[in-house]
This record gives C-alpha cells, structure tokens and sequence, in this order.
C-alpha cells in the first residue's frame, strides 16, 4: 500500500535505533522457545527492520485517519498456528503476514492474549 508522505529515513532509522529494548519478562513455557527461534534470528530482525524502513507509520492509525510512528511489527496470523519450526518461520518470515503499528494499537492487538 503506497501512502503519500514523506519521512526522513535517516532520522527515522535514527529514532528507531534508540528505542529501548525490551526483554521478555514472562515465565518461561514451550511456546517461548518457539518465538525464540523465529525473533532472534538476523533473518528476522533484517526483516523487520526493511518492513518499518518500508511502512513508518502504524497501519492501523493511518485507517483512523492519524499520523503515528510504527514501532512494532505485528504478525496478522500468529507463529504459533505454525505445526512446526518450519511453519512457523514461514508465516514469521511472510512478509505479506506482517503489518506496523505503534505501540498502543499492537497492545489493543494483542489485548487478552499470552503473546508478544
């Protein structure tokens, strides 16, 4: 989807860059090795770094008619619909699987639910 605006993608990236990291303070379980193995991977952190470079802004704001910066990368159908680890690194890798969103809309996303 193309939209009309124009970012500085050097500032962007910048921005992006400093954003902390946050690591994972949930108890481990058997789906955490599962994520473990699609999201810290340079495979996926290549991704997600193309598809914010690519999307800047949140998918979802832009519907609603706003302007907000994208900070996550959300999976629209889940890695753990995958059977296996190939599965669910194919629907983590799908780039057509993912869309951008700032932080409030992937938590309204993620709402009720036991995942990142």
């Amino acid at each position: 989807m193309k939209h009309n605006y124009q970012i500085n993608f050097k500032l962007y990236m910048a921005y992006i860059e400093k954003l902390p990291k946050k690591k994972c303070e949930r108890k481990p379980s058997k789906f955490r090795k599962d994520h473990v193995n699609v999201y810290n991977t340079t495979t996926w952190i290549k991704l997600r770094k193309a598809y914010l470079m690519e999307h800047p802004l949140c998918e979802e704001c832009l519907k609603q008619g706003k302007t907000t910066v994208a900070e996550q990368v959300h999976h629209i159908k889940h890695i753990l619909e995958g059977k296996d680890e190939w599965e669910m690194k194919s629907i983590g890798y799908d780039y057509n699987n993912l869309e951008a969103l700032c932080e409030k809309c992937h938590r309204e996303k993620h709402k009720g639910k036991n995942s990142v």
